[in-house]
């Protein structure tokens, strides 16, 4: 089989690399007899990867292609405005590959139903830890703090089944969800605003909400968590922008409804501002 070398770039774990070429741990791990402790990589090292990569750096010497850190796409952010951006990787079920995925310029904005990051961190990796898939999104927005889950370019899987083929971003925000008008707090709405700012200037996510949908919620019926009328009126995943978990279909049983009524609007509008367009 050809093989890939692949040049380790700061912040790379075995499982994001495996997954960023499509293969299983297992395989990487196969292909790189020499490493005797996953978790003991460092940058710099060059690995074998099994197949033809996707992105050579250079020309074949020896029968390998070289690729270089610089010319993948690195999907693990250390920066966003004023935020440092944490990494907490929370892979698949048996470090299953992720799905890669194009832009699709939707986003996805939920609350965690709790009041600090750890808690929701925890509720993301509960399924792991019982032997059954985890259900992160890509980034937690609280405390002052934005943590990176899932890598940027592949699926993370905060909605129910085939429905987290379409958005590009998901994000959980540190808070409570209300059915009356309602804002996070500064130090949740501050890290988000910066991550849906960040979308919109650099991954092709527009501020706009689907359908031009108000801020209140009197025309979702019945109940918020059910089936309800913006679920079932075909937006989905039709219009690009940021819905919300209670605007996207095929949720059932569950039907979360965060995060109800939100004032998305004014949210977008401090993301156009903070992005200066």
């Amino acid at each position: 089989m050809a093989t890939t070398q692949y040049e380790i770039a700061q912040g790379d774990t075995l499982s994001r690399i495996a997954g960023k070429f499509g293969i299983s741990l297992a395989e990487l791990l196969a292909a790189n007899t020499q490493i005797q402790n996953q978790d003991l990589i460092s940058p710099g090292q060059i690995i074998n990867v099994p197949g033809d990569a996707a992105a050579p750096a250079a020309a074949p010497a020896s029968g390998q292609t070289v690729v270089s850190a610089a010319q993948t796409n690195l999907t693990w952010l250390e920066k966003i405005f004023d935020f440092t951006v944490e990494k907490h990787e929370i892979p698949r079920l048996n470090h299953a590959p992720y799905h890669a995925m194009d832009s699709t310029g939707i986003g996805v904005l939920h609350t965690t139903e709790g009041s600090r990051v750890i808690d929701a961190i925890d509720a993301m990796e509960h399924g792991l830890k019982a032997g059954k898939p985890s259900d992160p999104c890509h980034f937690i927005a609280g405390e002052n703090r934005i943590v990176q889950c899932r890598p940027l370019g592949f699926q993370a899987a905060s909605l129910r089944g085939e429905e987290n083929q379409f958005p590009y971003v998901q994000i959980e925000m540190v808070a409570l969800s209300k059915t009356h008008s309602w804002m996070p707090d500064d130090a949740t709405l501050r890290p988000a605003v910066a991550i849906v700012a960040y979308c919109f200037k650099n991954l092709g996510i527009p501020l706009s909400i689907p359908n031009n949908w108000p801020d209140n919620i009197d025309d979702v019926k019945p109940f918020p968590a059910s089936n309800n009328t913006r679920r079932t009126s075909g937006i989905w995943p039709n219009q690009k922008g940021w819905y919300m978990h209670m605007e996207v279909s095929n949720q059932q049983p569950s039907n979360h409804w965060d995060c109800g009524g939100i004032r998305r609007s004014e949210l977008l509008q401090m993301a156009h501002d903070l992005a200066g367009d």
